[in-house]
């Protein structure tokens, strides 16, 4: 009897534990989906922000949060709205720090992440915050590219971290140009670890690569 008491206990525990992490991945999955879309953008991160609130041990909810807010500056920026793009930067960059408490230092992901958090502050006073975060940015992305090799977004931020420098420093598309072959290389073989882990930056790449094709051509 008391053996059966312990089974029922631990089947109870099991089926609630499938439903809570059921719960966790529709949720995901809906958010990331609706991230795609530009008009669901905020929508998306609202989503994020209650699932990581709630899912306080998982690090993607937090990665997502830090992306969306990072596409809202973005959008900011296209608006001339510089206040809410360094609002939105400053959310991305909490973000990751949150997750990077969850998962540790060590995730080439967050990393990337990161680094196209400090592109963004460079794009917002390049003057002033080019020399001040370049040295950061390269930091991070040969940390990510020797955590996790066949990562293709580490060397798609390379390459458009060495686009954007001037020739003189190293930059420019022809040093560029090797890096987005070596990115489309590696998109073209990469699969995420799951459905919910980050997949994105291929068609990205591919601009950029063509862009740089057309520069080196002259």
């Amino acid at each position: 009897m008391k053996n059966t008491a312990l089974f029922v206990f631990a089947l109870l525990i099991s089926t609630f534990s499938f439903a809570q992490n059921t719960k966790y991945t529709e949720a995901m999955q809906s958010a990331i989906t609706s991230m795609e879309e530009e008009d669901k953008l905020q929508a998306a991160t609202n989503m994020f922000e209650r699932i990581a609130g709630a899912a306080t041990s998982e690090w993607l909810p937090q990665y997502y949060l830090a992306q969306c807010n990072l596409n809202l500056g973005w959008m900011a920026s296209k608006n001339d709205d510089w206040k809410g793009f360094d609002a939105h930067i400053e959310k991305a960059y909490t973000a990751l720090e949150a997750a990077e408490k969850i998962v540790g230092k060590k995730n080439a992901e967050l990393l990337t992440l990161e680094a196209y958090v400090y592109q963004a502050r460079i794009m917002r006073n390049p003057m002033i915050n080019g020399p001040r975060f370049a040295g950061t940015i390269d930091g991070l992305l040969e940390k990510a590219q020797q955590l996790e090799p066949n990562n293709p977004r580490a060397y798609y931020l390379q390459g458009q971290q060495t686009f954007n420098m001037p020739s003189f420093l190293g930059g420019g598309a022809e040093n560029a140009l090797p890096l987005f072959e070596t990115a489309a290389k590696k998109f073209a073989a990469f699969t995420p670890t799951s459905a919910l882990h980050p997949n994105w930056g291929e068609g990205m790449n591919t601009r950029m690569l063509g862009i740089a094709k057309e520069r080196v051509k002259g």
